[in-house]
């Protein structure tokens, strides 16, 4: 065999959460996007809609389906998304450092139950 065709193992992704995720690792933005996004159309939120045009009518929920996409949701996962694709950490990491391991888990748990 020569140099050239022998084939180099593939480096181990390791599953340390306490690490930065290296630049070469990080996955493209698009994989994280369409699972979130995919998340918008889950059966609890068709559920959720369907109980507000049932009870507001279909013109009285636009506005409010419309606030809480644009304002709480988008704008609050972008704000997260940005954070972790800058640091490469989560956001429970990220916010174990002002708070402190336990109020870490649990603000992010608190942020995610109201976004969501």
């Amino acid at each position: 065999m020569t140099e050239n065709s022998k084939v180099q193992p593939k480096k181990e992704i390791g599953d340390d959460p306490m690490n930065p995720v290296p630049l070469d690792q990080r996955q493209h933005w698009g994989t994280p996007a369409m699972i979130f996004g995919g998340l918008e159309f889950s059966i609890t939120i068709l559920m959720v809609g369907s109980t507000l045009v049932n009870s507001f009518g279909f013109k009285k929920t636009i506005p409010i389906v419309l606030f809480t996409f644009l304002i709480l949701t988008w704008i609050g996962n972008s704000i997260s998304g940005f954070i972790g694709a800058k640091t490469g950490l989560a956001s429970t990491i990220i916010a174990r450092q002002p708070f402190g391991a336990q109020q870490a888990k649990f603000i992010i748990a608190m942020v995610v139950g109201v976004i969501s």
